[in-house]
């Protein structure tokens, strides 16, 4: 265009040249020429030529310009549809950007905070379309997060201390999750500087806000476990000898974070003298490149001045292309405790090693596998007379006699099981052939293999059981040789203090008065000890019968005003319950109310009183309560007061006499009875002890009638119909209405069992305190709800529960349930059985065996049996194939009869007997022979009767 316009200027001014030059030479022409009208006409012809020469210049000049006025249109048209076309082009570029763009880019007046721009991929980023609503302020404001407000507020731009912000807040997505919004943004002037417009760009930064949180966490968890490991951290740069430690590393030494060292020269000063030398040179084997890593134990220097044990640990994290450390890092851990827990340790294995050589029982180690002996102490040496070396070439077997291998498999059997066994005794096979009695107690361990192993310990109780045989000896010779004379000279005392041959003088009668107190003295301590040895041995039979409470108790303060009499103490009976029975062995409960009368007399000042009272607890026990008024038993004895030989006066001036004895017998008797016993608190002076019973109800023919039931249940109605099941069942019930009630009779009398029903309020508080009382513990409980699935929900599925019950209540589920959990009527609850067996002495040991699991009856012969089974339900019933009267096979078909049918276990002489009978066709539990029958397989087949019978009562 530029060149167009000066090609016009270059012939314009060339026309115009010519024209001038051509004026101006007509003067000079005329000049010459003395033709004046002739000049003129030349000279108006050539003005003519000229205008017309002008003229021609300025059309030629004109149609140029046009020329170049067109091209220049055309050129600049070009030139705009080429912008236009790159302009659509960059739209169409930026447009698409924007659809995949990262960013939302936006632009808001600053005015009113109207959007005034917003690109479309808003949608993609929040999931709304583009509308005109989504461009007005309430919009955004009502699906901001309400915590995030305040952040947005901020984003006003008269609060911006400049022309950029960048804010971070919460927006809703269309599909109602929360996203994390980076909006950056920044102001828009004008040519006054005025703020017109906002324009700014929103980010989904989700990902990386949870990325920064889970790091965050995870940084956290770092921290965490760097401090709850104790760990102190250090970084070293070889090239300076600058180390940066963390301040978990200065409080392990009790700096404080400005004060610590900042050179591994000064760190190396903190460290013992002693062990600087084997710190350098495992240190020196890294950085060598010896060793993978860097690896010390040593003490360092707190700042108090004590030394801290510390393991240091580090590893070259940069070398040069030569191979020389740059830098290096690691962590320090305080293992002071560790390395007292080690010597401590250190010093209990010395000392266990001490105890392991010189104690007096034999221990050893033995594989559970084979048995193999794999240590031995030298106890076990000189009890069994085989070296070490032997012993450890052995195995338990090879020191067990043949006749105890069942037995000890038994144990093993157990040991596997439980990871204990023992105490229990046996014979040990010795090097000279002798049989040497022990004690062994196991117990079963794993080995840093996971070999199963077993620590075991011999007593050698040979001694003890010779004490033993002496004692039973000396308590035969008392119970033999003492008892008869002492009954003669109790009897020719008596008779002569009570005149049978005349009147004494007084001195021989106060001599006779103190060989009869004596002879009574001695005869109590007889009594007292044979009683307890019966005790002990589990020898003391009882015969449990319904009496009637006052006239034993009646009788019992009888037998004891005489001694009475002897102190002064006048015995006083109180009838509170008056017709009160009790099942219990008379013999037994006279001796009960002797020893606590007795003590009672001993203690109660002269013309004392000593109060015997009989109070109903509840409907379902009786307590009897014997006061005196004595000094009371101090506090501090009263944890050992039903001790074996304890008094509260033990020295050899007490002013009481007594083997202390009595009171150990009285809890044992009552305990064995049923009751309970114990020290009363009681107001003022004297002590208060009483005993507690379950009463019973007698009718008319003096038979006892059905144990109680305590049924919980808000409703009248139903109580009713479960009385009745229970009326048919053989019980009587008796109704509470609320839990609160029921705990407060519960503790106040004694139920055989409670039926509660779920949804009653307070049920279960009212279950877990039956079970946190220890004497409610085993109360059987019967659970009634309308679906026994929600009432396991409501109560905890973990529950035990005697049965649970849906409703309306199933007669013979509810039976079933009592038949299984409870005892019959009148019976105690424990397992019965019944042996039938002639020889009286395997029935007593029988019995012992299983005096634990059950109660047991004997009975010699097929007619006895019969008539016992007649009489009771049996669990179980031990039979013996050769009776004197016939086949014990031959009850049998009338077992098999019976609902429900005990278990039956046949214990017969020979293998023989077993399989020539026709009992092997019945449905037996086990069947054994006699001699090869050992006590632990004896009881164990009678649990296993036990729980087979209980389990076909289920059914």
């Amino acid at each position: 265009m530029r060149r167009d316009s000066m090609v016009f200027r270059q012939s314009f001014g060339r026309a115009l040249g010519v024209a001038t030059a051509t004026l101006f030479s007509v003067p000079v022409a005329a000049a010459h020429d003395s033709q004046p009208l002739v000049d003129d006409l030349r000279l108006l012809y050539i003005s003519a030529v000229i205008i017309l020469i002008l003229c021609l210049s300025v059309v030629w000049a004109l149609r140029q310009a046009r020329k170049l006025m067109d091209r220049r249109i055309r050129t600049a048209n070009a030139r705009l549809r080429a912008e236009r076309d790159m302009l659509a082009g960059e739209r169409q570029r930026l447009d698409n950007l924007m659809h995949t763009a990262p960013a939302v880019i936006y632009s808001a007046r600053l005015g009113d905070r109207e959007l005034t721009y917003l690109s479309p991929n808003f949608t993609t980023l929040l999931g709304y379309p583009v509308t005109s609503e989504v461009l007005e302020v309430h919009w955004w404001s009502h699906r901001l997060h309400p915590e995030d407000s305040p952040r947005v507020d901020t984003l006003e731009w008269d609060r911006w201390d400049n022309d950029q912000y960048v804010g971070y807040y919460r927006f809703r997505h269309a599909d109602g999750s929360w996203r994390w919004i980076e909006d950056r943004c920044r102001l828009i002037r004008d040519q006054e500087g005025t703020p017109r417009e906002r324009v700014g760009s929103l980010a989904d930064i989700t990902e990386r806000v949870e990325l920064e949180g889970r790091l965050e966490r995870e940084q956290q968890r770092a921290n965490l476990a760097l401090t709850g490991a104790n760990l102190g951290l250090w970084e070293w740069q070889l090239s300076t000898d600058d180390v940066v430690f963390n301040d978990r590393w200065a409080a392990m030494l009790g700096y404080k974070p400005e004060e610590v060292v900042h050179s591994m020269r000064d760190a190396a000063q903190l460290v013992h003298p002693e062990d600087r030398r084997h710190v350098r040179e495992a240190l020196v084997r890294h950085l060598t490149g010896q060793t993978d890593h860097y690896q010390a134990e040593y003490r360092m220097r707190h700042r108090d001045g004590h030394w801290v044990w510390v393991l240091d640990r580090g590893r070259v994290m940069a070398r040069d292309r030569n191979g020389h450390a740059l830098r290096a890092s690691g962590t320090h851990l305080d293992v002071t405790e560790l390395y007292l827990s080690r010597e401590l340790l250190r010093e209990n294995e010395e000392k266990f090693r001490s105890l392991y050589e010189y104690a007096p029982i034999g221990i050893m180690l033995n594989r559970m596998s084979d048995g193999r002996f794999v240590e031995v102490n030298e106890a076990i040496v000189q009890m069994t007379g085989y070296s070490q070396e032997a012993l450890l070439a052995m195995n338990f077997w090879d020191l067990t006699p043949e006749d105890y291998v069942d037995e000890e498999a038994a144990h093993f059997e157990s040991l596997s099981s439980t990871g204990v066994y023992g105490p229990y005794e046996k014979m040990l096979q010795c090097a000279d052939g002798r049989r040497l009695p022990v004690q062994v107690n196991g117990a079963l361990i794993l080995d840093r293999h996971g070999e199963a192993m077993v620590w075991m310990l011999i007593q050698d109780i040979s001694e003890r059981q010779r004490a033993e045989r002496l004692k039973r000896e000396f308590v035969s010779t008392v119970s033999h040789e003492l008892r008869t004379p002492l009954t003669s000279i109790k009897g020719a005392l008596g008779l002569l203090s009570g005149g049978a041959f005349g009147t004494m003088p007084d001195a021989v009668r106060q001599l006779l008065d103190i060989a009869v107190k004596n002879s009574d003295r001695l005869t109590l301590l007889i009594n007292d000890l044979l009683d307890m040895e019966k005790i002990a041995a589990g020898n003391m039979r009882f015969d449990m019968q319904p009496h009637a409470l006052q006239p034993l108790l009646q009788q019992a303060l009888e037998s004891n005003r005489g001694y009475a009499q002897q102190y002064q103490a006048r015995l006083v009976l109180r009838d509170d319950a008056p017709g009160v029975h009790v099942r219990v062995d008379g013999d037994r409960f006279l001796q009960v109310m002797a020893n606590l009368l007795s003590n009672a007399i001993k203690f109660s000042p002269p013309g004392g009183e000593v109060e015997v009272r009989m109070v109903a607890r509840g409907r379902k026990a009786v307590r009897i309560m014997v006061t005196d008024q004595g000094p009371g038993v101090p506090e501090d004895f009263r944890q050992q007061l039903f001790g074996r030989f304890t008094q509260a006066d033990s020295s050899d001036t007490r002013p009481k006499g007594g083997t202390g004895l009595g009171l150990a017998i009285t809890r044992e008797l009552v305990e064995r009875m049923g009751g309970r016993i114990a020290l009363a608190d009681h107001e003022g002076s004297g002590a208060c002890f009483y005993v507690e019973l379950p009463s019973i109800v007698v009718s008319d023919d003096n038979e006892v009638e059905a144990d109680s039931l305590l049924i919980v249940d808000d409703r009248a109605d139903v109580a009713m119909r479960l009385t009745a099941l229970l009326h048919d069942a053989g019980y009587v019930a008796e109704r509470s209405p609320d839990t609160q009630d029921a705990l407060t009779r519960l503790h106040n009398e004694m139920f055989a069992a409670v039926i509660v029903d779920v949804h009653l309020e307070g049920v279960l508080d009212f279950l877990r305190d039956t079970r946190a009382d220890e004497r409610l513990s085993q109360l059987p409980v019967v659970i009634v709800a309308a679906s026994v699935e929600d009432g396991h929900l409501r109560l905890s599925a973990d529950l035990e529960a005697l049965d649970w019950l849906p409703k309306p209540v199933d007669r013979q589920r509810l039976r079933d349930a009592l038949r299984l959990g409870l005892p019959h009527p009148g019976q105690n609850g424990r397992p019965r059985v019944l042996h039938v067996e002639d020889d009286m002495d395997l029935s007593r040991v029988l019995s012992l065996v299983g005096r634990e699991l059950a109660d047991f009856d004997v009975a010699p012969t097929l007619a006895e049996a019969n008539a016992c089974l007649a009489r009771h339900h049996y669990d179980v019933v031990v039979l013996d194939l050769t009776l004197p009267d016939g086949s014990g096979s031959s009850l049998l078909p009338v077992m098999s009869r019976m609902s429900p049918a005990p278990a039956v276990v046949i214990l017969s002489a020979s293998d023989a007997d077993i399989q020539d009978s026709e009992a092997m066709q019945a449905d037996v539990v086990a069947a054994l022979v006699k001699s090869r029958a050992s006590n632990a397989s004896l009881l164990e087949t009678l649990r296993r009767a036990v729980d087979h019978a209980r389990a076909d009562q289920r059914r």
